[in-house]
């Protein structure tokens, strides 16, 4: 049977989850992770999260303790981690403070890693960004998960719903001196990256063969342009 999580009670309540909180919370104790506990609730809204479910990964805290032995989630609508301790089946979203970075090993790829950093652009607020490479600069995604009024329709669990959820990726590049560029995916996105040297751009993608530019193809792209040092 699945079994989905209640949001954190700081936020407004949401029709489609289980409010099953714990009044106490997790500490820090022999390696503990604080967090505020949840029970299990039998429905909830999958549409949250990033990813398709739970696996295998561990959180590194801000005073650099690697935490490991949980399965973890990342919220991609209120930009929170969630945590499952396998060992005792205690769910809780991981306090966000003592967070700097946490990996998720996705089965079939490379593990996942996000880092908590501090953008001007979202008014000195610290939120969670994929590293999708890192070199001279380093390439990291925004991930969201958003929600839209649609028409009426009958969700999954047959009931009357007007919402749908869409997941948005933008990304950024970090510069050594701390500023950073911002784009949307797409080969567009990257020539405009070096307005005056489009040409160049497009001549070295093609002597190079690349037409991927989709998410998946850009860390290979932001490679090769630091490997010919256009940064």
């Amino acid at each position: 049977m699945l079994f989905i999580l209640a949001i954190t009670p700081a936020r407004a309540q949401l029709d489609d989850f289980g409010w099953m909180d714990f009044p106490e919370a997790g500490n820090r104790e022999n390696g503990k992770l604080t967090g505020t506990k949840y029970n299990y609730a039998f429905r909830g809204n999958l549409n949250y999260f990033y990813n398709n479910d739970w696996y295998p990964g561990s959180v590194t805290t801000t005073d650099g303790r690697l935490h490991s032995g949980y399965n973890l989630r990342y919220d991609a609508y209120n930009d929170e981690l969630v945590a499952l301790n396998t060992r005792v089946k205690g769910l809780f979203v991981v306090d966000k403070s003592l967070i700097q970075a946490f990996t998720i090993e996705v089965p079939g790829v490379k593990p996942r890693l996000y880092r908590k950093i501090r953008l001007d652009e979202f008014q000195q607020k610290e939120h969670f960004f994929e590293v999708l490479y890192e070199g001279g600069v380093t390439l990291v995604s925004r991930n969201r998960i958003t929600e839209h009024k649609t028409s009426a329709y009958k969700n999954k669990h047959g009931e009357l719903d007007d919402r749908e959820y869409r997941a948005v990726q933008h990304f950024y590049l970090l510069k050594a001196d701390g500023s950073f560029l911002s784009f949307p995916e797409g080969r567009k996105s990257i020539l405009n990256l070096f307005p005056e040297m489009k040409k160049e751009i497009r001549q070295l993608l093609r002597r190079h063969f690349i037409d991927n530019f989709s998410p998946d193809g850009l860390p290979g792209i932001i490679a090769l342009l630091e490997h010919e040092k256009y940064f």
